[in-house]
């Protein structure tokens, strides 16, 4: 592993195509998805969240803490992990290169839940560079 350090350290990073997206995941999804994040009336939607968020990363991308806890109310149909699945891509194309790590009770209800949403939707370009 020694060995590849040099070679790694010599290589200039590639550009970021999706480094514009970085504090606006909602534009993302718009160009990037081809989604639009649903505006809440009473309570916050998907867009709020969206927004609120990118306000969180402006912050820290200004050099500023973290101090922001991110809640979403509980309900059916309401759209939780297919939001969640345009903010992994956003993340993972924004922030390139990055991990994303999504959790749920079980492997068969990640794999079910979000993998339709957030898999098909990862670009292709992101995918050929594995």
């Amino acid at each position: 592993m020694e060995a590849l350090d040099p070679l790694l350290a010599e290589r200039e990073p590639a550009p970021n195509p999706f480094a514009r997206y970085q504090v606006d995941p909602a534009l993302y999804a718009a160009e990037q998805l081809g989604l639009t994040p649903w505006s809440g009336c009473a309570e916050k939607g998907q867009l709020e969240l969206f927004a609120d968020i990118a306000e969180s990363v402006r912050l820290q991308l200004a050099g500023q803490p973290a101090t922001r806890i991110f809640r979403v109310a509980a309900g059916n149909g309401v759209g939780k992990t297919f939001a969640g699945a345009m903010l992994v891509n956003w993340f993972f194309d924004a922030f390139a290169p990055s991990i994303c790590i999504t959790t749920a009770p079980s492997r068969q209800r990640i794999s079910r839940r979000c993998g339709p949403h957030h898999w098909r939707a990862v670009s292709s370009r992101q995918r050929r560079e594995w």
